[in-house]
């Protein structure tokens, strides 16, 4: 994963994942679609890569650019100090403003969103999916709704923790089978690595695994 690669043309998210099934079986992702090469009677992929491939594959190239970027970035590193203490030392008399939720981001928007185990993605939250903007960017923190779409594999999590900032080490929300729609509200405070506003978003380490996940904000501490 070592490079940072901006989320904005139809490439988005690019990925590239490597398998061993007797013959080496490449698979690379680009543009607006996904090319298998593999040897004769190479057994079928896990089903978090068929369905990666199906996505990538179903998109054409008149596809729309994602009106909000990201950037994918290598996993992050736990860290020993708990999220909670970041957000409580940040929010310490600052004030809370609830607002009407807003969806800052879908990564059902981009053609190679979904996230596979150990991806990380780093965005900001200031705004909504359409770019504009709807929190000062002079917040601390924000109240969040995540939801997960689709996962896949017997087990798998997300972590939201701020931009720029070591991985916490805990789960933001876990899925214990494939198929699920699943939804779980937190605090995170935010960092500021390109811009104000950011948090990352990843995906645990767990084999064989992914999901969609949505972003909706609630509320703001300033």
């Amino acid at each position: 994963m070592g490079t940072d690669i901006a989320v904005g043309g139809r490439g988005g998210l690019w990925r590239s994942r490597w398998a061993a099934i007797g013959a080496a079986v490449a698979v690379t992702f680009g543009g607006g679609g996904a090319f298998w090469a593999h040897a004769d009677n190479a057994p079928a992929p896990e089903p978090v890569e068929e369905y990666v491939a199906m996505r990538r594959s179903s998109v054409g190239p008149d596809v729309a650019e994602p009106a909000k970027p990201a950037t994918r970035i290598d996993g992050g590193t736990v860290g020993q100090q708990a999220l909670g203490t970041d957000v409580a030392m940040l929010t310490s008399g600052a004030t809370f403003f609830p607002i009407s939720p807003y969806r800052s981001f879908d990564t059902r928007q981009y053609t190679d969103g979904y996230m596979v185990w150990g991806d990380s993605v780093r965005f900001e939250v200031i705004t909504d999916v359409n770019g504009n903007p709807r929190i000062p960017a002079s917040a601390v923190a924000v109240t969040f709704n995540l939801t997960i779409t689709d996962t896949s594999g017997s087990y798998g999590y997300l972590t939201v923790f701020p931009a720029g900032t070591p991985n916490p080490g805990s789960s933001s929300i876990n899925w214990f089978a494939p198929g699920l729609d699943l939804a779980n509200g937190g605090v995170v405070s935010l960092g500021n690595v390109s811009g104000p506003g950011e948090i990352t978003v990843e995906a645990g380490f767990v084999p064989d695994t992914g999901t969609d996940f949505i972003i909706d904000i609630t509320g703001y501490y300033e």
